[in-house]
């Protein structure tokens, strides 16, 4: 027998066998309950089972209840050891009875259980949602004697329960059986029309979602009520009553009394741990669970009542009012932390009097709260302060930084006057690092004297370590202020919505350290701005008279002196600028920028000096053909002479304005930044020869294109062979003394055939076409284009033809110049046949005098118009123009006159009117060597101070084409 019964235990174990569903802690072990419903073979069930819970206060005999009811051996309270909780979490178990139908009984730990006390209900409301959501039948187990009471009878836990399930999950009908024990003598009908009462008005208090506003308690629970007998003064009865219970359970659905839900309505038992799972997931997740104890509650209402009290009598105090109304317009006095730390203790010592019986850890977190009020309250008051003292401050940094950089700027330009070694004059960054380490210093010691330190912070200070170095500066500093740790404390703060004397502080240096790095960042672009300025305006003088020197005397070597300029003025002056910038403590990166910079404006100005040059490059040419043609071999205005061959001068004096003309059509710099450099190795120097025999014979083959301009005549007899040679070597003369003022320069390389396109004709010369653009020559280095220089040369020949026409002139006049103008019997004739007349003039001087005035007027009026050159353009225009410039003339003699006969007023009229023209003859050489454009006088060797004498422009007097009443106003001879 005894075998049989142990074999009957071990079969029934795992039938009666429990699982901690949900443990103390609140997990729920989801592997451990899926081995629990595999031993129970649970997955046989599929929905043909049903979920029952209870929940209760704690000790008040639920696990007894279920064991009586369901055959279940949830542990059970020992009397003798006293009444403590028992059940911890939720156990789950498979009943033993009533047999046939599989239900699955969970016990709840009990509510209101001395072990967690008044601060953690989370867990008691969190277990009553999940047996609510989770079962089919939940019974709520309560005393009978504690029916009609608020707290005992469980009504705020099912008030929360019924609001959250409602908010949370969408429910399902639950079968709501409420268990009154240990009944008395009062009838069920009226302990049931109580709960009723209390329940309908529970639900119309509580907050319903707005998809079941309208909903009845009804629609969602099935209300029922049992009472059971006492259990220890009843026993039988409770037995008895606990069985009818059980068979309520058993009873088919749909027949009257009946506990059991329809089938088909369960979950799936395969699916029953993830239900469970996620329903106890939602759970825990809800705050609105998560509330706080009626002390906590209290404390916290009361606590926030007297801090917001504290705060308003704050608000409203005089003397809060006194300081707004000092820092409105200016700093504050002295003190000012002072101040503000008693303004604070006082309100937060009344806080702490009114608030000490209250709950501690409330208390001291709305302690903190106030006190970050009050700091908010008083911040305007120290941010104005401080936003007028840091004004100060920077007034201050800004006067110290203008007054170095003055200080600076005299000490460079005394090194810059004197031979000696520099100066001791402190640098631009080392002033205003010395400049900002004091300001830093004066602030460190305001915003001590206007923000209080925190308790927790006695041992800090405002001023960090009071050194001239910051965070911000952008010089190097031997101390660091540690800005970036105070306002990541700050910033932290303001996330946990404390605000802090030390994140005040922290905001109040962050904006002043901002303001100051500011400040000196725009001071030094300024002074860093005309540091550099006044080298590239020095530069842009030295470079740009250099350039325009060796441009004006156009050597034969003249790229060859221009790339050695811009080498030597690019390192020159990139030196200079560094030594200009030493004060100021750049960077290296910085430096090599300024330096690229300075070579980079060296190359611009260079090249811009060539450009302009290219675009007068017609005075160039005229000034070069003025060089050979006008003067001799001595550099003296040139004598034409009968032995002088003007058209063989004129090709040379052409070719030489051609060769100036050939030097400004392409530049020819070196490199992109200022030239190759000359401290390369062999590939550089291998480089740059290669690059000077390319350029050579570019510059060959613009030449030959050029000279086509001016070609070689036909060779003929020995004609002025000799006068011709004879001018080829004052033509040499004057270009060689002209071309050797410059210094020597580097040698240029053997130059190459030109690629220049030739045709030879049979049996005549060879013929060169003018090309459409420069072969080999990129756009950006052509300042001149083949046909600029067509349209030039055309410009030139015509500008010149009137001095090579003068000088043909001249040495006519001075071939015919001792040969009469008439033949002597015509002379004789004259006579005779004019001695009456002759008479007639001698009987009346005065009409004499007046005809010999009148002629010498008309012929110094002849002279002035040039009548000979204005009729070459043409009789009508010749005459149009004659006649515009009449009366002008004439008006202009008739003044010279008059100033010169008011200077020789003692003479008498008729000699003033003769002596007009020694004066005049006098005074032209000096005019000719002054005036540009005044005419050279000519005559033949041996001729008689009165005989006729020419003229013929000087070498400026080429320039532009105009008749010569234009060229020379009132520059015609007296006589």
């Amino acid at each position: 027998l005894l075998l049989l019964l142990l074999l009957l235990l071990l079969l029934m174990a795992p039938l009666t066998m429990k699982h901690q569903l949900v443990t103390s802690d609140g997990e729920l072990p989801e592997d451990a309950l899926a081995v629990y419903l595999d031993s129970l073979g649970a997955n046989a069930w599929h929905t043909g089972y049903q979920v029952v819970a209870i929940m209760g206060p704690q000790s008040s005999g639920k696990s007894t209840l279920m064991n009586h009811v369901f055959g279940t051996n949830f542990d059970e309270m020992n009397h003798e050891m006293g009444r403590s909780q028992t059940t911890k979490g939720v156990w789950m178990a498979k009943a033993s009875k009533p047999e046939g139908f599989p239900t699955l009984v969970m016990d709840l730990e009990g509510t209101d259980g001395r072990e967690r006390g008044e601060d953690d209900t989370a867990f008691e409301k969190q277990t009553a949602l999940f047996a609510m959501a989770a079962a089919d039948v939940l019974l709520v187990n309560m005393w009978c004697n504690d029916i009609g009471r608020e707290v005992a009878s469980g009504k705020p836990l099912l008030k929360t329960i019924f609001q959250v399930n409602l908010k949370v999950f969408n429910p399902r009908k639950t079968v709501l059986l409420f268990v009154i024990r240990d009944k008395s003598r009062t009838p069920l009908e009226m302990l049931q029309a109580n709960l009723r009462e209390d329940l309908d008005r529970i639900w119309t208090t509580i907050t319903k979602p707005e998809r079941h506003a309208d909903a009845a308690f009804d629609d969602f629970f099935d209300l029922r009520f049992v009472a059971l007998a006492h259990f220890e003064h009843a026993h039988d009865n409770f037995l008895s009553e606990a069985a009818e219970l059980c068979e309520r359970f058993a009873t088919e659905p749909g027949v009257e009394g009946s506990l059991r839900p329809p089938v088909g309505k369960a979950v799936p038992t395969s699916g029953l741990v993830v239900s469970l799972r996620e329903v106890w997931k939602a759970v825990k997740d809800n705050r609105d669970l998560d509330l706080p104890a009626h002390k906590v509650m209290v404390a916290t209402v009361r606590c926030e009542e007297i801090a917001n009290a504290r705060l308003a009598n704050l608000a409203s105090t005089p003397e809060l009012a006194h300081l707004t109304a000092a820092t409105a317009a200016a700093a504050a006095p002295p003190g000012l932390a002072s101040k503000f730390a008693k303004l604070t203790a006082t309100e937060l010592a009344a806080y702490d009097e009114e608030a000490q019986y209250f709950d501690g850890g409330v208390r001291a977190s709305k302690r903190l709260e106030l006190r970050a009020k009050l700091i908010t309250a008083l911040r305007p008051v120290a941010s104005a302060h401080l936003t007028h003292s840091a004004a100060k401050l920077m007034q201050r940094l800004r006067d110290a930084m203008a007054a170095a950089g003055v200080a600076a700027s005299k000490g460079k330009a005394k090194d810059a006057g004197s031979s000696s070694s520099p100066s001791s004059v402190i640098g631009f960054a080392a002033a205003c690092s010395g400049a900002l380490a004091d300001v830093r210093e004066q602030w460190a010691a305001a915003l001590a004297d206007a923000v209080p330190k925190d308790p927790e912070d006695e041992e800090g200070d405002w001023g960090g370590d009071g050194g001239g170095g910051g965070l911000f500066s952008p010089y190097k500093s031997p101390k660091a202020f540690d800005a970036a740790k105070a306002a990541g404390d700050a910033a932290k703060a303001a996330v946990a919505g404390m605000v802090t004397w030390s994140s005040v502080a922290a905001d109040a240096t962050a904006a002043f350290e901002k303001e100051a790095t500011a400040a000196v960042s725009a001071e030094r672009k300024e002074r860093l701005a005309e540091a550099t300025h006044t080298a590239e305006r020095a530069m842009e003088r030295g470079v740009g008279a250099a350039v325009m020197g060796l441009l004006e005397d156009a050597p034969a070597d003249l790229w060859d002196r221009l790339n050695a300029l811009l080498a030597s003025s690019a390192k020159k002056h990139c030196a200079q600028l560094s030594l200009a910038l030493a004060g100021f403590e750049l960077a290296e990166t910085e430096t090599v920028k300024h330096g690229a910079a300075m070579s980079r404006r060296v190359r611009e100005v260079v090249e811009s000096k060539a450009r302009d040059s290219a675009v007068g490059a017609l005075a160039a040419m005229k000034t070069a053909f003025a060089r050979v043609f006008s003067k001799d071999s001595k550099g003296l205005p040139r004598t034409w002479k009968v032995s002088d061959d003007v058209a063989a001068i004129n090709r040379r004096a052409q070719r030489e304005a051609l060769r100036v003309l050939g030097l400004l059509t392409v530049m020819r710099l070196k490199g992109k930044e200022g030239g190759s450099g000359g401290g390369g190795g062999g590939a550089e120097e291998e480089d740059d020869d290669e690059w000077t025999e390319a350029a050579a014979a570019s510059q060959e083959a613009i030449d030959a294109a050029l000279a086509t301009f001016v070609p070689e005549p036909p060779p003929t007899a020995a004609e002025g062979g000799a006068e011709s040679e004879a001018g080829a070597e004052g033509v040499e003369g004057a270009a060689n003394t002209t071309n050797t003022t410059a210094t020597p320069a580097k040698p240029s390389a053997p130059k190459t055939p030109a690629k220049t396109p030739f045709k030879a004709a049979a049996g005549g010369p060879i013929v060169v076409e003018f090309p459409t653009e420069w072969e080999g020559e990129s756009d950006a280095a052509v300042m001149i284009s083949p046909a600029e220089c067509r349209s030039v040369w055309r410009q030139f020949e015509a500008d010149t033809a009137y001095a090579v026409s003068q000088a043909l002139a001249a040495r006519e006049a001075v071939s015919r110049g001792g040969q009469p103008s008439a033949p002597l019997w015509m002379i004789g004739a004259l006579v005779v046949t004019g001695f009456d007349e002759v008479m007639w003039l001698l009987r009346n001087p005065i009409t004499l005098l007046f005809l010999i005035a009148l002629g010498l007027f008309l012929r110094a009026l002849y002279k002035n118009l040039d009548v000979e050159t204005a009729l070459a353009m043409g009789v009508v225009p010749g005459l149009m123009f004659l006649a515009t410039k009449v009366l002008p003339t004439a008006i202009l003699i008739l003044k010279r006159l008059a100033d010169e006969g008011a200077g020789a007023a003692a003479m008498g009229a008729g000699a003033g009117l003769v002596g007009a023209a020694t004066p005049k003859k006098a005074a032209m050489p000096a005019a000719a060597a002054a005036d540009p454009v005044t005419p050279v006088t000519v005559k033949k060797a041996g001729a008689a101070e009165g005989d006729k004498m020419f003229t013929t422009p000087s070498s400026e007097g080429v320039k532009q084409r105009r008749p010569a009443a234009m060229m020379y106003p009132g520059g015609g001879s007296s006589d």
